[in-house]
């Protein structure tokens, strides 16, 4: 494994991927090989993380991944007509 700091972040690179952490967030990014230090300060610095949800936020979200689930369940077919 490879390290490298760019503009404050550390940065690990294994098996062609990139990794390194963000707000308490492990990124990990698949890379090319001639990703310079500037385009990679670039990508990292253009990463965010926005605040967090509230409860109420999570509480309608659940809400419409379970509505969302109910509608897309499987049904039979309908009979063929003849």
């Amino acid at each position: 494994m490879k390290t490298e700091m760019v503009d404050g972040t550390q940065l690990y690179f294994a098996n062609g991927i990139v990794i390194w952490e963000d707000k308490g967030f492990t990124v990990e990014m698949y890379a090319m090989d001639d990703f310079d230090a500037d385009t990679l300060k670039r990508i990292v610095k253009s990463f965010g993380v926005g605040k967090a949800m509230k409860q109420e936020q999570i509480n309608q979200s659940q809400s419409n991944v379970d509505n969302l689930i109910q509608t897309q369940r499987a049904v039979p077919a309908p009979a063929a007509r003849q």
